[in-house]
């Protein structure tokens, strides 16, 4: 006696059948209205596509937090000065709303002729109501460009780090570098400020021709007094957008997306005054997001024949460029009562221009075993440009309903 299990699925036709459920949606979803055509889909430098068809699944444990993918929030205590050698010699005005700040000074090397020279403690003189102090008796820590090194993060060649003594609490001082000769990028950083601003885009990943909405807020009760920013491209150029103020405070901005690069972030960012009573604080903020150019995107998804013990759902796709591209998904079911995911599946294959057909397939399932009964969902179903670890789809919800039905052969 064998446990066979059939699984009846109405087919989900995501642009033109009527058995889709328009109203399920998510805030995370990626939905391509239409593709690009082109010879082939961008790659990364040097990555070599395999041509072959590769699947793999795994079982997941009812308590498996699966989570929608959500974008990033920036939550900034810092902000940056680009200054010039002459303000540099005249002295440069920073002001901090909190103890223990971080200031740290980088010499430019943008167009610069002759290498910078490393900064140390007795090039910088701080002024404070009108006397002249030098760093290392204003400063409780000073760390030059070796000592910034062994710390293993990345700084630029002759920087200098100083950390504020405490004693002088939320400090407005002016730091003068007599020696001058480039510009230099002034970094402050408040990490036990209440006062920060926060930035988010309303996705983490989009496509071509979508809009890119940015929202800006500051908190502990503070209020955005003054506010720029913008999106730069992974090859630096800067596009200004324009801030409104919204609803509590928040400021919001939209700007359509026009370009892509293969496997690169874009980032938005913000330069905002923050106002808390008397208190000013200013802060930078950015945010990174991907962009896709997309080339492909899902036409349906029909179940397979009977499987014993396992699952197959087709995939039907169109894809306007040729080159790799991997399908994923989670399978969920009923477990006591409460939807549950029990398995996720990925398939990665060569595909050519025009329509195909990709399989996902849950193997080894062990219903009875596990005690997982029917109604059964797909979710979290994604469809990626593995040549530029782009997102070309994205649906939380794509599969509403499938039943296994159990007989005995």
């Amino acid at each position: 006696m064998k446990i066979f299990q059939s699984i009846s699925l109405a087919i989900i036709t995501i642009f033109c059948g009527a058995s889709f459920a328009a109203d399920i949606s998510h805030s995370s979803d990626i939905i391509p209205t239409n593709i690009k055509t082109a010879a082939k889909s961008a790659a990364l430098p040097g990555m070599a596509l395999s041509h072959d068809t590769i699947h793999f699944s795994w079982n997941l444990n009812a308590d498996a937090a699966i989570t929608a993918p959500v974008p990033h929030v920036a939550e900034s205590r810092e902000y940056f000065m680009e200054v010039d050698a002459a303000s540099m010699q005249r002295g440069v005005a920073i002001k901090t709303t909190a103890r223990g700040s971080v200031v740290k000074i980088s010499p430019s090397s943008a167009g610069e002729n002759a290498k910078a020279k490393s900064l140390g403690v007795d090039d910088i003189v701080v002024r404070v109501g009108g006397e002249s102090i030098q760093l290392r008796d204003f400063a409780a820590r000073v760390d030059d460009s070796k000592k910034l090194a062994v710390s293993g993060v990345e700084f630029a060649p002759g920087s200098l780090a100083f950390l504020i003594d405490d004693a002088r609490g939320a400090a407005t001082f002016e730091v003068v570098l007599k020696s001058a000769d480039r510009s230099y990028l002034v970094h402050v950083f408040e990490p036990a400020s209440p006062n920060a601003l926060t930035l988010t885009t309303n996705r983490d990943a989009y496509l071509i021709g979508e809009i890119l909405q940015i929202s800006a807020a500051a908190s502990n009760g503070a209020a955005i007094t003054e506010i720029t920013g913008g999106i730069a491209s992974p090859q630096g150029v800067l596009t200004a957008v324009m801030f409104k103020r919204g609803a509590g405070g928040q400021f919001t901005a939209s700007i359509p997306l026009s370009e892509s690069t293969a496997g690169a972030l874009y980032e938005a960012y913000a330069v905002a005054k923050l106002a808390d009573g008397n208190v000013i604080a200013l802060r930078d903020a950015k945010v990174g997001f991907a962009v896709a150019n997309p080339t492909a995107r899902l036409i349906n998804i029909a179940t397979d024949k009977d499987r014993f013990n396992a699952a197959r759902f087709n995939t039907r796709l169109d894809i306007a460029a040729a080159g790799r591209y991997q399908v994923e998904a989670v399978l969920y079911a009923q477990k006591d009562g409460a939807r549950v995911p029990i398995a996720i599946a990925h398939t990665g294959a060569w595909l050519n221009a025009g329509e195909n057909v990709v399989a996902l397939q849950f193997d080894n399932l062990d219903l009875a075993k596990r005690g997982i009964e029917e109604p059964f969902t797909l979710a979290n179903f994604a469809l990626k440009n593995q040549g530029d670890l782009t997102t070309m789809e994205r649906r939380m919800e794509v599969v509403t309903r499938a039943h296994v039905d159990r007989h005995l052969d």
